[in-house]
C-alpha cells in the first residue's frame, strides 16, 4: 500500500468490519456508510463510515474526516447526543505504524480490545 489515500480507503472499510463484529456480540446492529471524495484533482477516493445502533435508542459513529491531517487521517468516534469516548478524544486515525499503515489512536494502535473498549464507552 503506497499512500494514505490507499490506507484509509482499506482500513475505513476494515474498521467497520471489527466494530460490525464486536457489535454483533453485544446485539447492537452496524451499518456501512460508503462515501467518494476527492481531495485532489483527477484522486477520487472511497472510504466508509460507520454507525452503529446501541442500546438505549443512541446510536455511535467512526466517520472519517474528508481529509487527512498531516501523515493521519482522523477518524472521529462520537454518541449521537454528542460524548466522545474519553480514550478517542485525538480521535482514531490511521497512519503510520509498525512498518506500514493501520489504524491507531491515543495510546498506539487500535486492537480488538482496545476498539471493544471504546464502544463499551459509547454505550455507557
Amino acid at each position: 500500500m503506497g499512500s494514505l489515500f490507499d490506507a484509509i480507503e482499506l482500513w475505513s472499510a476494515n474498521l467497520y468490519e471489527q466494530v460490525r463484529m464486536l457489535a454483533e456480540r453485544r446485539g447492537w446492529g452496524t451499518r456501512p456508510y460508503p462515501y467518494l471524495i476527492s481531495p485532489a484533482p483527477m484522486r477520487f477516493i472511497s472510504f466508509t463510515a460507520t454507525t452503529v445502533n446501541l442500546p438505549g435508542g443512541l446510536g455511535g459513529s467512526f466517520t472519517p474526516r474528508c481529509e487527512p491531517s498531516g501523515d493521519r487521517w482522523i477518524i472521529d468516534v462520537r454518541r449521537t447526543d454528542g460524548k466522545v469516548p474519553a480514550g478517542t478524544v485525538g480521535g482514531v486515525w490511521v497512519g503510520k505504524v509498525a512498518g506500514g499503515y493501520g489504524l491507531g489512536g491515543e495510546g498506539g494502535p487500535i486492537t480488538d480490545v482496545k476498539l471493544a473498549a471504546i464502544l463499551e464507552d459509547l454505550a455507557s
